[in-house]
This record gives structure tokens, C-alpha cells and sequence, in this order.
């Protein structure tokens, strides 16, 4: 999944989660009523790439920015 994916289906990733987390636990007469993604872990290529995204429209902005002004 890419980072807009996931921040943009939190809800439904979470609720699956919670739901198969829920499955597993269920025998041991557990009741799971929540889960929460705290961090997402990427590898380094995936990060790079991220950054060099977030830089790209940053300078964008800047750019357009500058024009306007």
C-alpha cells in the first residue's frame, strides 16, 4: 500500500485489524473493542522516494508562490 492509501483508508484498515485481530483472540474468551495504527514502518526506498515526493511539492509551492507575488 502506498502512504496516501493508507492515511486515506485509516478507518477501514484499522477496522480490519481490529476485526482479525478480534478472530484470533475470540477462543480465549478475549473482546477486542479497539485497535490503532500508532506508526507505519517503511523501508528505505519506499522512504526515499516519499521524501523526494514531499520536496517536489514543496518547491512547487514555492514556486507558484513566487509567481503569484
Amino acid at each position: 500500500m502506498e502512504l496516501d492509501e493508507v492515511q486515506s483508508n485509516r478507518n477501514d484498515l484499522i477496522e480490519k485489524i481490529r476485526a482479525s485481530v478480534a478472530t484470533m483472540v475470540d477462543d480465549w474468551g478475549i473482546e477486542v473493542t479497539r485497535a490503532e495504527i500508532l506508526d507505519v514502518n517503511w523501508d528505505d526506498a519506499a522512504r526515499a522516494a516519499m521524501l523526494q515526493q514531499l520536496n517536489a511539492e514543496r518547491a512547487r509551492r514555492a514556486q507558484v508562490t513566487e509567481a503569484e507575488g
